[in-house]
């Protein structure tokens, strides 16, 4: 095992010189051989297999597993999420290395506008296209794999949120957003949320189109979203803590979003 970066050298005793060396991926790890030693280099986080052979043509395989390169783990919110067919999910990833890689496990059930995120704190979006469940894998330059789980329910007309529930880490401080489906053509959007320490809402909104509308949910007033400090939740990987996100129009109608803040036992930075 090597680090990414790593650069050691190895001696190769016995067989037949002149020998070969060759690495069957070359983005996970890289040679040169001189004489009777090989240089290996770590590419990307990954595994690879070298082939040793000599002038006599025997060969022999060595297995290589490369770390990733010490950095800021990668974060990718919301890391579970459900909606609606036809709705359009958005979600932001930092950390790690940037170019970030978008694939969706199930094409049939989601769509992505893009396959590629370029930078930290970008964003990518979802179009959900019939009722069922698939995973999303964002991989970063160094080979570090974050994966979304998403549910989509079947498409119903009356007032709703999407996401209707999603999971975040306890460490994000960024805004959610969310989309509004339905409710009256003249519809004035009133906002609330069960925990104004952890997030906060707009103002009321007038309706703007006949298919869609968008707000954010931002910080709360506690400036963080850690949940053990404040007692919400034991300082375990299981531990969740849930927040509501309420939508309401003038008719009365209402929906709901639930956000589970994840502790990651790790603490808050």
């Amino acid at each position: 095992m090597i680090a990414t970066g790593a650069e050691p050298s190895y001696g190769i005793g016995g067989g037949t010189a002149p020998f070969k060396v060759i690495s069957n991926d070359v983005s996970v790890a890289t040679l040169t051989v001189t004489d009777k030693a090989f240089t290996l280099k770590g590419v990307k986080g990954g595994a690879a297999t070298l082939i040793l052979s000599d002038a006599a043509g025997s060969t022999k395989s060595i297995e290589v597993t490369v770390t990733p390169a010490a950095t800021t783990p990668m974060l990718v919110t919301p890391a579970v999420a459900s909606a609606s067919v036809g709705d359009v999910l958005f979600f932001r990833v930092s950390g790690g290395a940037p170019t970030y890689e978008v694939l969706v496990n199930n094409t049939s059930i989601a769509s992505t506008t893009t396959a590629r995120v370029d930078i930290s704190a970008g964003t990518f979006s979802l179009n959900l296209l019939k009722v069922g469940s698939t995973t999303i894998a964002i991989t970063d330059g160094l080979g570090q794999t974050q994966t979304v789980t998403l549910t989509v329910d079947a498409a119903i007309a009356k007032l709703r949120l999407a996401p209707s529930a999603l999971t975040i880490d306890e460490n994000f401080k960024g805004n959610i957003a969310f989309s509004i489906y339905g409710g009256a053509s003249d519809a004035t959007y009133t906002f609330f949320t069960s925990d104004q320490a952890l997030f906060s809402t707009p103002p009321p909104i007038a309706k703007t189109t006949a298919t869609m509308d968008t707000f954010l949910a931002g910080l709360g007033t506690a400036g963080s979203r850690c949940i053990f400090p404040n007692n919400f939740a034991p300082a375990n990987i299981t531990g969740i803590y849930d927040v509501q996100i309420t939508v309401v129009d003038q008719t009365g109608a209402s929906a709901v979003s639930v956000i589970s803040i994840r502790d990651n036992a790790g603490g808050c930075l």
